[in-house]
């Protein structure tokens, strides 16, 4: 008899990253848009039956990451208008479990562990510099997702049963907006959400 080990693992990264430089000598006008979304299902799900093991073990491990950047730079002796968009979104479902139709008939133990990391990142740098400068930036930020264990099976015998979860979720936004001129107007909006 020998410990039965079943591993899913899964990493979802997702990178955007979107740059303008406008320069005019009257006017001059640019925006940028970035959207990052990770996202994923992993799985560990155990279907059959176990007899005899001396351990069974059951891991689902997921990391995600989403990182937006949009940066604008807008210059002119007469106006100069910038804008910036980032978005940075993550879901994930994490599953390890035994499914309703397993038997478990064992001395050993039986383990069971869902993990999940997820970060969403969105900066919003804009810079706009003129006799007016106009200056406006939002960033949008979403985190979320499931992440589970379950005992759905029968267990006849076994030495012990044992569920862990773990869901790390992290979400950051950040919108700088710098507007330089005799009449300047600059506006930011953040926004960061984990559910």
């Amino acid at each position: 008899a020998q410990d039965i080990t079943l591993s899913a693992t899964g990493n979802q990264l997702a990178d955007a990253d979107a740059r303008a430089l406008s320069v005019s000598g009257l006017a001059s006008m640019g925006a940028t848009y970035a959207t990052a979304d990770a996202g994923g299902t992993v799985e560990a799900i155990m279907g059959g039956s176990v007899s005899g093991a001396t351990g069974l073990n059951i891991t689902a491990t997921s990391t995600n990451d989403a990182d937006s950047k949009a940066e604008t730079t807008s210059a002119a002796f007469g106006a100069g208008i910038g804008g910036s968009v980032s978005t940075a979104k993550v879901t994930n479902d994490t599953q390890a479990g035994v499914g309703g139709a397993s038997v478990i008939n064992m001395a050993g133990a039986v383990n069971i562990n869902a993990t999940s990391t997820s970060q969403g990142n969105a900066e919003a740098p804009n810079f706009a510099a003129g006799l007016a400068g106009i200056g406006l930036t939002t960033t949008n930020v979403d985190v979320g997702g499931s992440t589970s264990t379950f005992m759905d099976g029968t267990a006849t015998q076994a030495a012990s049963i044992t569920a862990k979860t773990s869901a790390t979720n992290t979400a950051d936004a950040t919108s700088e907006a710098t507007s330089a001129g005799i009449g300047s107007i600059g506006g930011a909006k953040t926004r960061a959400q984990v559910s």
